[in-house]
């Protein structure tokens, strides 16, 4: 895939010429190039944004990924994040020897403190219990989104870019058990935006959530592609097995 190569002409040759990538009205292929040339980490970005599933607004819009899509619009998007994992161990402290609080599946969770340059976040669950969770498990929906068009009868990526123009009211997190996002999730096939044929649609495809033992998504179970959730194929984070 292009995004694995990270193959530049690929990536402008799969987007919109006026190509959104921030609220300032800044966009354009140009621009698009010149970003992810000095900022060689948006392709992991774009990976796990490719790799997160997301929705149809319309037969001829998609956004992606779900945590952003579906996002539900009682919960602050700047305070509020999304756990992306079945089991996800919630610790004492940012260390993988910590003592286990919990264990998380799928749930909305107020972000303490993000995982800026680390890689713990801190949150909080509905019911007040507070600690460490691996970051990779933890999505906020004002990440890095993206969202696709056709346009003369091709699909084109037609924005990328983090953040929100404001801030909602604040939704504070009082019931017994976390939300979960599962109850908004869409029951429609997901989609992969294939950047390697130059912005075509790939086919619909059994999803991947990241299933298995707590922090080791290592194997996952596979659902069928109404799943809820998606998370990409296999992704391995050796380093938070325990």
């Amino acid at each position: 895939m292009a995004v694995e190569r990270r193959d530049i002409d690929a990536l402008i040759e799969a987007s919109d010429r006026g190509i959104r990538l921030g609220f300032d009205g800044s966009g354009g292929v140009d621009p698009l190039r010149k970003l992810f040339t000095d900022r060689s980490e948006l392709w992991d970005e774009l990976r796990v944004v490719l790799a997160g599933g997301g929705r149809f607004s319309a037969p001829t819009s998609f956004a992606a990924p779900y945590v952003y899509a579906n996002w539900p619009d009682r919960f602050d998007s700047f305070e509020c994040a999304a756990v992306t994992g079945a089991n996800v161990r919630l610790r004492m402290a940012p260390r993988l020897d910590a003592p286990i609080i919990a264990s998380v599946s799928y749930s909305i969770v107020h972000l303490v403190e993000p995982a800026t340059g680390a890689l713990w976040s801190r949150v909080q669950l509905g019911d007040g219990r507070t600690g460490s969770m691996w970051h990779a498990y933890v999505r906020s929906p004002i990440d890095y989104r993206a969202l696709f068009n056709v346009i003369d009868g091709r699909w084109r990526m037609t924005a990328f870019c983090c953040g929100r123009l404001t801030s909602r009211s604040r939704y504070k997190l009082n019931t017994a058990t976390s939300p979960t996002i599962a109850a908004t999730a869409p029951t429609t096939n997901h989609v992969v935006i294939d950047v390697a044929r130059g912005g075509g649609v790939g086919s619909r495809y059994p999803v991947w959530p990241h299933r298995g033992h707590g922090e080791d998504p290592s194997s996952p179970t596979r659902t069928e592609a109404s799943s809820s959730f998606v998370s990409g194929p296999n992704q391995r984070h050796d380093e938070h097995l325990k």
